[in-house]
């Protein structure tokens, strides 16, 4: 029998049986104004049974996010089931949404739950929701509605409860202007509208995002956790990121596999990223000489403070000697 299509986030006890470097509970990092905000809202609206619908780039984080909607939730010892809309065939979709009965198919040898039954009581998460054709947003829409739904081949209207939270890479009030998506189900979807901005817009996220994803792979790999000098972060910091987090996090652990040095320098940076990640273009938008700065500039401030004011202890860290330490503390004006 083929395996599920979605995937299921169990609750604590099988999160704790299952636990490794990449899953169980979602840290949720953030530094910048903007990102704090979206993230506010959503601890706000978390604990309720609210719909929410969150769009953004691909990469942004938007699954991340809508599990921390999950985990500050009442439903959080429940499970948190993720689909992506998009990536499969109307038919298969139907099926995996809505489960089946045997025989409802050629292939059907048995009873199926779907989503929103393996989600009873916890979080069904709709990926790229506007991937769905208008026959699937109907069928969509109607469980959202009636809280009720039929399996494929079953006659049995099943009682679902479940929360609903949405996302897309696309603008859904643009798509219901242009005809391709259903106003209705706009509706439903929209209670609360969460905008993830792109990396390029929250570059001082940029540090905490490449020490999560740095612990992450030294736990994964039994390695040693590495550190990254201020100059490569804020080389970091000047790319373009088009795919935004998702990219991040490759480059990250192409360079804690490929450089050998105990601190990523901003001549690794160079040149295990060449040809594949390309600085932010000129004009408008561009990020600004000042806030790179201030991303160097964040960065030695928590590592001084995680370090409790120790400068030796912080330059080896940074990967720096302690005279540039000094002369970096004078120049950001930093009190630890």
């Amino acid at each position: 029998m083929p395996e599920p299509s979605f995937r299921v986030d169990k609750g604590p006890a099988e999160r704790r049986r299952k636990e490794t470097a990449s899953c169980g509970r979602v840290e949720l990092v953030c530094e910048s104004d903007r990102m704090k905000e979206v993230v506010s809202l959503a601890e706000r609206v978390a604990p309720t049974d609210t719909t929410v619908l969150i769009q953004g780039e691909s990469g942004t984080g938007k699954e991340v996010l809508a599990r921390h909607l999950h985990q500050g939730s009442p439903r959080a010892a429940a499970d948190f089931v993720a689909i992506n809309c998009g990536a499969l065939a109307e038919a298969l979709l139907e099926s995996e949404l809505f489960g089946h009965e045997r025989g409802a198919f050629t292939g059907a040898v048995e009873r199926r739950k779907g989503l929103f039954e393996l989600a009873d009581g916890g979080t069904v998460f709709l990926d790229e929701v506007g991937e769905m054709s208008s026959a699937m947003q109907v069928k969509v829409l109607r469980v959202l509605q009636s809280r009720e739904l039929r399996r494929l081949g079953g006659s049995t209207l099943i009682d679902t409860d479940a929360r609903i939270v949405a996302a897309s890479n696309k603008d859904l009030h643009r798509e219901v202007r242009e005809g391709r998506f259903r106003l209705d189900l706009y509706y439903r979807l929209n209670v609360v509208l969460l905008v993830v901005p792109p990396l390029r817009e929250r570059i001082r996220d940029i540090p905490v995002l490449v020490e999560q994803f740095s612990r992450r792979l030294a736990a994964a790999e039994d390695r040693e956790l590495r550190a990254f000098s201020p100059d490569a972060l804020e080389l970091l910091a000047g790319f373009s990121w088009e795919g935004n987090v998702r990219e991040l996090e490759n480059v990250v652990e192409r360079l804690l596999l490929l450089c050998e040095q105990r601190v990523v320098t901003e001549s690794d940076v160079l040149e295990h990223t060449k040809g594949t990640v390309h600085r932010r273009p000129g004009g408008a938008g561009t990020t600004s000489v000042d806030s790179l700065e201030e991303v160097k500039r964040a960065h030695v401030i928590r590592v001084l403070r995680r370090n409790g004011g120790n400068r030796r202890l912080t330059a080896n860290q940074l990967g720096i000697n302690v005279k540039t330490l000094y002369n970096l503390v004078r120049r950001f004006e930093i009190e630890v």
